[in-house]
């Protein structure tokens, strides 16, 4: 590549890589370019912010979009300004929206150096209002992201001081038959993103819920021309790798590539279940 010519697409790509020593920001928080709304945004968020759950708890792995969703019911919901740059570990805000309190904490399985915290340290402090078996009416109503087995090793510790707590949340982050009942009569929602199929089509009319799924989405979006455009004039456009990929997924290309992948993806999904 000619030294006078830089590709504003390739610092993009490297900020995907989870170990990018130059800064992951593109695989860890919400990318509005890359956004495609799910049944979680259509469906879930109205009824978290209206105050019908004291706590949700979005958990799963690394890198399903448990920090993505809070990020954005901040930025497009509540009008919060958020950084998308830099996500500092650990993040926890008080937020007014309407005539309510939200407590969004972000990677509570993190630890926040920057004030010697540990990754206890973070949950314990906010979440006091569910000490013991009588709970206090709540301050606020909080909304948390964290790691499955971070929270199930939490709640196994501490069970003495949220023996309550344990009770209602454990079920529902069972590996073989998660059940969400006895933390939802207690005010709880419990998001476990780990069982969120990504190939299956979502058909539900009445909620307006009719346009695929969501690799299909994020397939289009990827292989939208704008992204792209920086690379017609790249000295490397004939033989990046990259953009041969891409070539080959967009579905506007007639090749099944992107079809097969999603049969791929659907057999493994299978055979979690």
């Amino acid at each position: 590549m000619s030294e006078e010519y830089r590709n504003e697409t390739l610092p993009v790509l490297q900020r995907l890589n989870y170990a990018n020593p130059g800064g992951n920001d593109k695989c860890i928080n919400h990318q509005p370019e890359l956004f495609v709304e799910t049944y979680l945004h259509r469906f879930l968020a109205d009824r978290i912010l209206s105050g019908e759950y004291r706590l949700v708890l979005i958990t799963g792995c690394s890198g399903d979009g448990k920090t993505e969703f809070i990020q954005w019911l901040e930025s497009k919901r509540m009008g919060e300004e958020v950084s998308l740059r830099e996500h500092p570990v650990g993040r926890y805000d008080w937020i007014e929206y309407g005539d309510k309190y939200f407590c969004t904490l972000y990677d509570a399985e993190m630890t926040n150096e920057e004030d010697e915290q540990g990754p206890d340290d973070l949950l314990t402090d906010n979440l006091d209002d569910f000490e013991g078996e009588e709970w206090r009416e709540p301050q606020c109503y909080r909304i948390f992201s964290i790691n499955r087995d971070h929270l199930r090793s939490f709640l196994e510790r501490k069970r003495e001081t949220y023996p309550r707590l344990h009770r209602c949340v454990l079920p529902a982050i069972d590996d073989v038959n998660p059940d969400p009942n006895p933390a939802l009569k207690e005010g709880i929602l419990v998001v476990d993103l780990t069982f969120r199929s990504l190939v299956g089509d979502i058909l539900r009319e009445e909620e307006g819920l009719t346009d695929g799924c969501i690799f299909t989405k994020l397939v289009e979006k990827l292989c939208s021309p704008e992204y792209w455009a920086a690379c017609e004039d790249c000295d490397a456009e004939g033989y990046c790798p990259i953009r041969a990929n891409v070539k080959a997924l967009d579905p506007a290309s007639g090749t099944p590539v992107a079809e097969r992948l999603k049969m791929l993806l659907t057999a493994f999904h299978y055979r979690r279940i």
